[in-house]
């Protein structure tokens, strides 16, 4: 859903800024990191949601802006991550992790891409 993404955007900045933001408590598995319920709820618990959510709010077209305005939970925090990691093509997959008679998702986000200089 990157029609959901004003048009005159700087997704280098935006990159910057959602990857310094998971960096912050998600768990770096080889080249991905790692969110689950419990790591979104760190987030919550140190009020790092609501900044998150007030940044990306203004990147969203008028018409899409409910995501950002209804109440925010797991699931509705990672419908927003996953609509930024299409807008800027960050490959993302999750998870479904069966325990008993429960599951829960989790999601693994490309951490960023390793520049390769030239000598």
């Amino acid at each position: 859903m990157t029609n959901a993404f004003i048009n005159d955007i700087c997704s280098n900045h935006i990159k910057d800024y959602v990857y310094n933001y998971l960096d912050i408590y998600c768990i770096k598995e080889g080249d991905y990191l790692y969110i689950n319920k419990e790591i979104y709820k760190k987030y919550e618990i140190n009020n790092k949601v609501g900044e998150f959510i007030n940044y990306i709010e203004q990147f969203y077209k008028t018409s899409k802006k409910y995501f950002t305005q209804r109440e925010i939970n797991y699931n509705n925090f990672i419908c927003i991550v996953r609509h930024i990691c299409k807008l800027l093509k960050i490959i993302y997959y999750k998870k479904i992790i069966y325990n008993n008679n429960s599951y829960y998702i989790v999601y693994y986000i490309e951490n960023r891409v390793k520049e390769h200089f030239k000598n």
